[in-house]
């Protein structure tokens, strides 16, 4: 028992947060941002599982593919393939979604990296199909977490797997469309408070090239108070003049490549070019006239900003918040792991007022620990955790920034 304790604590003590969550969404696309030295480690050192149908496909069958088809150069730089041979990204791909095998997705990832074959994956991510409206959010961020306690980095496995969450697109219904909202929320709020790393597939179908909005809600972390019936092909309710796919309807891929003719992004967006883009025809559209396909493009350049920052790429951002993180807390607890009784440690620069909470390993809030003014210094707050074994989180924020620990409790 001794022994096992102990490689707990050297697990913990050396692992917490090494991979410091982030999100990215339509912020992150312009590709000329991402030093050449980064897309290169990529390729060297991440090996990736990708599990997916047609939405999800948006992101290698459709952006990922349209840039090795635009240039030369881009067709070496942005390489991939699905054994990393050559030296391009390993980037492996199965035809399932979250939702289709909403009841099995997680016997199908264990399979997966329990195959010796698959040792050295480090990446997964799945994808959401149209059937998100329908499922649990509360499950499926249950059922990351087991996957990641029992692969991730604070697991036993050779090769630790960072898992990827991911958002759902639109459905083009008002009842639907409000679930597809919240559930979207749901995860993008978990993912910030526990530090998580988020592809936000839904927030880059949400906002065109000049970062105009055409979510519903008021913006993607704000309330459902508004509805455009946003769908997954970018079409949405409009009350522009300039509406050219059917009545009342606009697509705003389609009118932004018709303002940007010569642009990148329109090329990389053409028939030739993003050859296969699942579900982006224009609202009532046929296959012969323009497509959307814009949204393809901009989550496969999306997708290789994931990667660079996977490899150690600094953006500028610290944590999932994308909010610069100037807290010098010194945030931890101890002794970590613990039976019952520990002890929160921080530093304050200066006089705030601070809250401290305490999480499960689902994200349900169990207590509120400090929510007061303090004074500059070290403070320390003991308690006693009567709850069941596991992982726990810790919430600590100074002025309305907030970082995040991992506890262990243990018998």
């Amino acid at each position: 028992m001794r022994t096992i304790y102990l490689l707990i604590l050297v697990l913990i003590s050396q692992t917490i947060f090494s991979q410091n969550g982030f999100i990215v969404d339509h912020r992150h696309t312009d590709l000329s941002q991402i030093p050449e030295s980064y897309i290169t480690a990529a390729k060297q050192n991440l090996k990736i599982m990708y599990f997916r149908r047609s939405h999800g496909s948006h992101i290698d069958v459709g952006g990922m593919s349209a840039l090795r088809r635009y240039s030369t150069a881009y067709n070496t730089l942005y390489s991939y393939n699905s054994t990393g041979a050559n030296g391009e990204l390993f980037m492996d791909a199965e035809w399932h979604s979250l939702d289709i095998e909403n009841s099995s997705w997680v016997q199908i990832t264990k399979d997966y990296l329990d195959n010796a074959a698959n040792s050295q994956v480090n990446v997964v991510m799945w994808a959401w199909s149209s059937g998100f409206f329908d499922c649990d959010v509360d499950q499926y961020l249950s059922d990351m977490e087991t996957l990641i306690n029992q692969y991730g980095t604070n697991s036993c496995r050779a090769v630790p797997v960072t898992f990827i969450f991911q958002t759902a697109c639109g459905q083009r219904s008002l009842d639907r469309n409000q679930l597809v909202y919240n559930g979207n929320k749901k995860i993008r709020d978990y993912c910030k408070t526990f530090n998580k790393i988020l592809f936000d597939f839904n927030d880059l179908e949400c906002f065109d090239p000049d970062g105009n909005y055409y979510g519903d809600g008021v913006t993607n972390n704000g309330s459902y108070t508004s509805l455009r019936r946003l769908n997954d092909d970018l079409a949405y309710i409009s009350d522009s003049t300039n509406v050219s796919i059917y009545s009342g309807f606009g697509n705003w891929g389609i009118e932004w490549m018709n303002r940007n003719p010569n642009a990148e992004l329109t090329k990389l967006s053409a028939d030739n070019i993003c050859q296969v883009c699942e579900h982006s025809m224009g609202y009532h559209e046929e296959e012969t006239k323009d497509n959307s396909r814009l949204h393809c493009v901009l989550k496969g350049q999306a997708a290789w900003w994931l990667w660079a920052k996977l490899a150690g790429w600094d953006d500028g951002y610290v944590g999932t918040s994308d909010v610069k993180n100037d807290i010098k807390s010194n945030l931890k607890n101890y002794p970590n792991p613990f039976t019952q009784n520990t002890t929160i440690e921080y530093f304050i620069e200066d006089s705030s007022h601070v809250k401290l909470e305490l999480y499960d390993s689902q994200g349900k809030k169990l207590k509120t620990l400090v929510d007061e003014n303090q004074t500059k210094g070290n403070h320390t707050i003991p308690f006693v955790l009567n709850n069941k074994n596991g992982m726990y989180f810790y919430t600590l924020s100074i002025n309305g920034k907030q970082i995040v620990n991992k506890m262990l409790k243990i018998n």
